[in-house]
């Protein structure tokens, strides 16, 4: 373990942290195809070249053949998955490289889950879930620190408005490089979105009824980290700051993986869908009001088996690793996070969306099932006030 927290291994397999030793890394997992077959690389056209990602694979890839897909969205749609899927079986790779955010890395993911499983999303969609198989060798390397994706067993599509997440253990890359160089060259509003998403999964990893001893671990130093370096990489950017928010997205990446996201997540699906606002901007609009609200759980409205105590004791965890002494304050400190690194509570009219009809819409679609995750029990009233606050 790095002296950051960051164990030398995944749950699947190796992970390289830094350039020192990469090419090295890169090269034996290069070996792992036998037969030559091509490496069906997913990247993010812009981020894998800005991120200097494909200066540093162009002479170990040199004399391989390579099929790069790289026609794709932020939000990971299903229209765009089919079309990388029959690109996949058509090349009969061997290895898959993904290069870029979170949907970059779930798409490498899902292509190995459909292709391994022999099944079509149509088949899936109606429950079918194909014959167990032996997962490709996946080389995750993330350019943005927010997702975790790369340390997450489930991936996410969108089919229209809905949220599909296709859950498997052995989902998780095989070989995953973290190397916060590659992040230097995000804008700043991505880097504060994706971001707040590290610091949302942190704190509701915390909190969530599937947490464990272990997960609280990983989410206490994920959230230490994203405290430390968060404001600085969006503000005054520097190598430590850049490396310090990579390794935080990572462990609260990892957090998840055991515990799953709450009702911060469930309600940003639908600003994510709808009106195309970011991933971890949507989930900043209500986790402060959440906090306070999960907060106050009572007896009677608990979600958490281990009782009302345990929740408390949670929530009073998270107020001091916050540094506050309160939820109120815990509240204004994340509001106060958000405000510095420019995530405006008034999005959706800033754009020119009606902010009442994107509220009704949070509040039909709401996963439900991640709601189940939050240690308190949300009603409709509830999640009208929490949703009050996106404008």
């Amino acid at each position: 373990m790095d002296r950051d927290g960051v164990h030398p291994m995944t749950s699947n397999g190796h992970i390289q942290v830094g350039a020192e030793g990469a090419e090295l890394f890169v090269q034996k997992f290069l070996s792992l195809n036998k037969h030559d077959d091509p490496i069906f690389l997913i990247a993010d056209r812009q981020a894998y070249e800005v991120s200097g990602a494909a200066s540093f694979f162009s002479s170990l890839l040199a004399d391989k053949r390579v099929v790069l897909f790289s026609d794709f969205s932020a939000n990971p749609k299903i229209e765009e998955f089919r079309r990388i899927l029959d690109a996949f079986r058509e090349s009969r790779a061997g290895l898959i490289l993904t290069v870029g955010g979170g949907s970059a890395i779930d798409f490498g993911k899902l292509v190995n889950y459909f292709t391994s499983r022999s099944i079509n999303t149509d088949a899936y969609l109606q429950g079918k879930r194909g014959e167990d198989a032996v997962f490709f060798p996946h080389l995750a390397v993330p350019t943005t620190a927010g997702t975790g994706s790369e340390a997450t067993h489930f991936a996410v599509l969108y089919n229209g408005f809905k949220k599909i997440s296709v859950v498997d253990k052995r989902l998780i890359p095989s070989h995953v490089w973290l190397n916060s160089a590659f992040t230097a060259s995000m804008p700043l509003y991505q880097t504060a979105s994706t971001g707040f998403d590290a610091l949302a999964q942190a704190i509701e990893s915390y909190w969530a009824v599937g947490s464990t001893l272990e997960s609280r671990q990983d989410s206490a130093k994920a959230l230490q980290l994203c405290l430390r370096h968060l404001e600085g990489a969006v503000l005054k950017p520097t190598s430590e700051h850049r490396a310090g928010m990579l390794k935080a997205a990572h462990l609260a990446g990892r957090a998840i993986n055991v515990s799953k996201t709450t009702a911060a997540h469930a309600m940003s699906y639908a600003l994510t869908a709808h009106y195309g606002l970011p991933h971890g901007h949507a989930v900043a609009m209500t986790l402060p009001a959440l906090f306070e609200s999960n907060a106050v759980t009572t007896e009677a409205e608990v979600n958490d088996l281990r009782g009302v105590a345990h929740v408390h004791t949670v929530m009073h965890e998270l107020c001091m690793l916050l540094g506050v002494g309160s939820p109120k304050k815990a509240a204004q400190r994340l509001q106060e996070i958000m405000t510095r690194t420019g995530l405006s509570n008034r999005w959706l009219s800033e754009h020119g969306f009606n902010s009442m009809e994107a509220r009704e819409f949070i509040m039909q679609e709401v996963n439900e099932e991640r709601l189940a995750n939050n240690p308190l029990k949300l009603d409709r009233n509830l999640i009208e006030k929490i949703v009050s606050y996106i404008q």
